[in-house]
């Protein structure tokens, strides 16, 4: 199945977490712009293309996650039997429980 094989591959599984890392470090710097402090910019910015290359690993990263997330979830409604799904109806349930109580 798609997911156990984005999940479980070795190289996918090294990409992912690329990726996450990129993700996050593309954040780190947003909540910094928030405060008129680039952060990229502050370290490369005597490397203009430098900097450009690191906003464009960021925005295809996040890119990335996105349809891996859709991809996963996309997949996890499709097989009733995943032991996640199952899960993740109890979840569901649970938390109807406690919302309709």
């Amino acid at each position: 199945m798609l997911i156990n094989y984005i999940i479980m591959n070795k190289t996918l599984y090294i990409l992912n977490t690329i990726a996450i890392v990129i993700v996050v470090i593309g954040c780190i710097n947003w909540g910094f712009y928030a405060f008129n402090y680039n952060l990229v910019n502050k370290m490369f910015g005597s490397y203009p293309i430098l900097e450009k290359i690191i906003y464009l690993l960021v925005t295809i990263s996040g890119i990335y996650i996105a349809i891996i997330l859709i991809l996963v979830e996309y997949y996890r409604s499709k097989d009733p039997n995943n032991a996640s799904n199952l899960n993740y109806i109890k979840y569901k349930r649970m938390l109807h429980g406690i919302c309709s109580s």
